[in-house]
């Protein structure tokens, strides 16, 4: 009976081991580097390939593209992504999506669009309001609210750029769009709708 247990206890032991192995081997949580596609200008990303304790610090680049897509055990394939993706902006780059409106204010309209891009901090906007000034602009996927700024400054009607947000705040956005609530805080009032794809 005692040599049974020994046996089964070594088996399964064994069998944890390996599984282990080949999630560390396939790129997994506990593999011990990570490539990713690091901005290293205005212009360009380059892939790195870094520790664990490295990734800490990149973690905290929002314009990093880290995790999916980046090719991972494949440099060459990561060297060839990286490069090819363009920087993301208000005008370029990632996943372009667009606020619909469900209700409307007499005399004012807006235009809203943003861009994010799977596995980076950031969201990029464009905002056109026209009929009155702006108060507020938010992108809410529950229970994070995002402000977009800067916003237009009478007399201007529009802004555009950048804001830092967490890579599961546009990773939720990617999945489902639409559960991204959209509010524009007018003087005239209040515009609210959400996102979809462009």
């Amino acid at each position: 009976m005692r040599r049974i247990a020994v046996l089964l206890l070594a088996g399964s032991l064994l069998t944890a081991g390996a599984t282990t192995a080949a999630f560390a081997s396939g790129g997994g949580a506990s593999a011990k580097k990570t490539t990713i596609c690091h901005r290293a200008d205005s212009h360009k990303y380059v892939a790195l390939t870094v520790s664990n304790q490295a990734l800490k610090t990149h973690l905290a680049h929002h314009s990093d593209v880290i995790g999916p897509p980046v090719p991972q055990n494949n440099i060459k394939a990561a060297r060839a992504y990286c490069a090819a993706l363009p920087v993301l902006t208000p005008k370029q780059g990632g996943r372009k999506l667009t606020a619909t409106f469900t209700n409307t204010l007499t005399g004012v309209t807006a235009d809203l669009n943003a861009r994010v891009r799977l596995g980076q901090g950031q969201l990029c906007f464009n905002l056109n309001v026209t009929g009155s000034t702006v108060n507020a602009a938010t992108i809410t996927v529950a229970p994070t609210t995002i402000n977009l700024t800067p916003l237009p400054v009478a007399p201007a009607t529009s802004s555009n750029g950048c804001v830092n947000v967490s890579r599961a705040f546009v990773k939720a956005i990617l999945n489902d769009p639409s559960s991204a609530a959209v509010t524009v805080t007018t003087a005239a009032g209040t515009l609210n709708g959400s996102l979809s794809k462009a």
